[in-house]
């Protein structure tokens, strides 16, 4: 078996950041006899650390401490340009990523047979695509489990006693940018859009982050996508196989005659029935190509045809991603707070004729423009809010000058820090009570906020939560 490129028995290996990733870190840490010391100037989540039983560093303590360090093992949310890795670059000592921890782990058999790995990446569509790819692998017989980016770490998976036989991971550019040596048996790239700008300094960097998940045995590329389907020309993959809303050529799972068919993994050339696009949740061409790459991933490890039919024919879409909330007066709220960004709001949004948007927060450096051209003619009104409302609106006053448009300014103090929470809910019901007046029946109101949204909530799901609330009030 391999062996750990490092030897961490009794050795001490400081772990940034205290938040979930980082406690995951040290459960993994002490089960291999290693002594892990979190490091985190947040009081907070210092307390939070508290039951670990551990040393807690500030930054300062950390950097005085590097010359008895074996490893850095850093948290995703810290970018590469902090200068604590510089420093400890100097001090010859290497940093990982706490996925890279887990790989080595996995790897070196320190908690039992190692698992096939399966990731997936994307600016949107991560979420949906892992948990249809689990259901379809449980469904073949594995014991799968969904970790990774969203919420369950890869780390308490490679600890649970089950012992699942197969990782669906869930990776964020961040967590690939600190993972240069995981090869997952299929690695799924689904699209690549601008995101994160300030944390990878350039579209470039934050694609190249995203093109780690085709280094392993086979290769997934969204190939309707032209960034993702560049990476997937580039990829070192000995399989490249795409997915697409289209006909699939040999090599790609697509769409024929209204019907989802794999074209890449069976024993000749014909292609084979997967299930019909009809019966795909979410729907539309958002979750048609979640399900194709989920389908790739899940028959690249085994999986077959009939598995995918079964397991996608009753897979239900996780809260807050265009959902519909409901129907009032002939107009239907749906709620998709998880488009974060442009790129996710765009692919809610093409799914709908008529639509009156509530959208804004953090755009985190994201160009909003080639949205609004995009989906303009689809647009009967606009209510925004959040830190960078008014550049949304200024975009939609500049290419859509007619559009009626409503600014919400409560509760939002030009900060990334949330309001109280009345704040917060007064605003809601004033972008809901808006986007009610400049609705007609047939209308879709779809929260699509295109921007992050910790400036006014605690999360993307508070955000969509409140909104189902508010429409549900009427």
């Amino acid at each position: 078996m391999p062996a750990m490129p490092l030897d961490l028995t009794h050795r001490r290996v400081l772990v940034l950041g205290a938040g979930v990733s980082g406690r995951a870190a040290v459960r993994l840490l002490q089960h291999i006899d290693a002594t892990a010391v979190l490091v985190d100037d947040n009081e907070a989540a210092r307390a939070a650390a508290a039951e670990l039983a551990v040393d807690i560093f500030t930054m300062a303590e950390a950097e005085a401490s590097l010359a008895e360090v074996a490893l850095v093992v850093t948290s995703p949310g810290i970018p590469p340009h902090h200068p604590f890795f510089a420093v400890a670059q100097a001090a010859g000592v290497p940093v990982w990523g706490d996925v890279e921890l887990c790989w080595h782990v996995d790897k070196a058999n320190l908690c039992g047979p190692s698992r096939v790995w399966l990731a997936v990446t994307g600016t949107n569509g991560k979420t949906t695509t892992v948990g249809m790819t689990t259901a379809i692998c449980q469904q073949a017989g594995m014991s799968a489990v969904a970790c990774g980016n969203i919420g369950y770490p890869i780390e308490d998976a490679l600890l649970d006693p089950s012992h699942p036989n197969v990782l669906v991971c869930e990776l964020s550019s961040f967590q690939l940018h600190w993972a240069p040596s995981v090869t997952p048996l299929a690695g799924a790239l689904l699209n690549i859009d601008e995101d994160h700008l300030d944390w990878h300094g350039s579209v470039d960097a934050y694609a190249a982050a995203k093109a780690q998940v085709l280094t392993g045995l086979y290769g997934i590329v969204g190939v309707d996508d032209a960034r993702a389907a560049a990476a997937g020309e580039e990829c070192p993959a000995q399989f490249v196989v795409g997915f697409r809303t289209g006909e699939p050529l040999r090599g790609q799972v697509g769409v024929h005659e209204n019907g989802l068919f794999d074209n890449a993994f069976g024993p000749n050339e014909e292609a084979r029935f997967l299930i019909e696009c009809a019966d795909i949740h979410p729907s539309g061409p958002a979750g048609i190509l979640d399900a194709g790459a989920a389908a790739a991933l899940a028959l690249a490890a085994g999986a077959m045809p009939q598995d995918v039919n079964t397991a996608l024919q009753s897979f239900e879409v996780a809260p807050h991603r265009n959902a519909v909330v409901g129907t009032v007066d002939g107009v239907t709220y749906v709620d998709d707070s998880k488009a974060t960004n442009p790129h996710a709001a765009r692919s809610s949004m093409l799914g709908y004729p008529s639509i009156v948007w509530v959208a804004g927060g953090q755009l985190k450096g994201a160009d909003i423009a080639p949205l609004i051209s995009e989906v303009g003619e689809r647009l009967r009104g606009a209510v925004i809010l959040g830190k960078d409302g008014d550049l949304i609106v200024e975009a939609l006053h500049r290419q859509l000058p007619q559009l009626p448009v409503v600014r919400v300014t409560t509760g939002d103090d030009g900060t990334d820090t949330p309001p109280p929470p009345a704040e917060t809910e007064q605003a809601m019901a004033e972008a809901v009570a808006a986007a009610r007046t400049m609705a007609q029946p047939g209308d879709i109101v779809l929260l699509a906020p295109a921007a992050a949204s910790y400036d006014m909530f605690t999360g993307y799901g508070q955000r969509g939560e409140l909104f189902a609330a508010e429409v549900l009030k009427h």
